[in-house]
C-alpha cells in the first residue's frame, strides 16, 4: 500500500463517505477506489459476454437430466 497526498473535495468526501457508512477518509477513499474497480470488472465481464468471448460448453454439457439406472424401486415405491 503507499501513502498519497490529495486534495479532495471536503462535501463529496462527506457525501460518499454517508454513502458508503464509513468513518475515516481513509476508509471512505479505499472502499471508493475498490468500488469503482468492481464496477469496471463486472462491466469488462458483462461485454465480454455480449461478445460471446465466454465458452459454456462444459457447463452445458453437465447440466443436462442425468440418466438413472433402471432400478424400479423408488421412495414411493417403498410407502
Amino acid at each position: 500500500m503507499s501513502k498519497t497526498l490529495v486534495e479532495i473535495d471536503d462535501a463529496v468526501l462527506e457525501e460518499v463517505r454517508d454513502l458508503l457508512g464509513t468513518t475515516t477518509k481513509a476508509a471512505t477513499i479505499r472502499e471508493a477506489l475498490l468500488d469503482v474497480a468492481k464496477r469496471g470488472r463486472r462491466r469488462r465481464g458483462i461485454n465480454a459476454l455480449k461478445a460471446g468471448r465466454f465458452d459454456f460448453s462444459e457447463i452445458i454439457e453437465g447440466s443436462g437430466p442425468k440418466n438413472h439406472t433402471s432400478d424400479s424401486s423408488s421412495a414411493a415405491d417403498t410407502v
